[in-house]
């Protein structure tokens, strides 16, 4: 009777555990959904990445309000300028770093 009850138990912590991982998996889906990634904007020293955004949003013919980024900051190494960059360094990659956002919405 015991080993019987023990097999239920584990069969039901299994049912859990596979229902668990859909949730987790469901809700990794939903917050993707609302992550960007932009690449290529020029970078400025000293810029703020949401103001950035919002512009780069207008000229694309979207009327986006600070209060629907949750965040958004430039990833990645910060690359240097094609003049500070010597000939023993060529393997420095150029170009502006990416721009991650979170949406509220």
């Amino acid at each position: 009777m015991e080993e019987r009850e023990h097999k239920c138990k584990s069969m039901e912590l299994e049912n859990t555990i596979a229902e668990l991982r859909i949730q987790l998996s469901e809700r990794d889906q939903d917050l993707l959904a609302i992550d960007l990634e932009i690449s290529g904007l020029p970078e400025q020293k000293g810029e703020v990445a949401i103001n950035t955004v919002i512009l780069c949003a207008r000229k694309l013919g979207l009327d986006i309000d600070h209060r629907e980024i949750v965040h958004a900051e430039r990833v990645g190494i910060l690359r240097k300028s094609i003049d500070d960059i010597n000939s023993s360094q060529e393997q420095v990659r150029l170009g502006p770093r990416r721009i991650m956002v979170r949406m509220s919405r």
